[in-house]
């Protein structure tokens, strides 16, 4: 989906406890002028699948350029290793 709308940013960061997606994508200069219209539209079903996930997603809208900020983060359990004995 972020290649489609040509992401110009995207990180991705590992923690003990969660994944997090870091991404930056801008609204096409032309034929937009409901842009939160636009970021229903791309985005209403990662909305579903992150409250599905138990994870938190963040949309912000640029105030100096047409760009949408992402901000997406999904828990997953800690893996545990056994302790080796010595």
């Amino acid at each position: 989906m972020l290649n489609q709308l040509q992401c110009s940013y995207c990180r991705l960061t590992y923690r003990d406890h969660s994944v997090s997606l870091e991404a930056i994508v801008a609204v096409p200069p032309t034929g937009i002028t409901d842009v939160s219209g636009w970021i229903t539209k791309h985005f209403e079903e990662v909305r579903h699948l992150t409250h599905w996930l138990n994870g938190k997603l963040t949309l912000d809208v640029g105030h100096d350029r047409p760009a949408v900020q992402i901000w997406l983060e999904v828990p997953y359990p800690s893996c545990v290793l056994p302790e080796t004995p010595a």
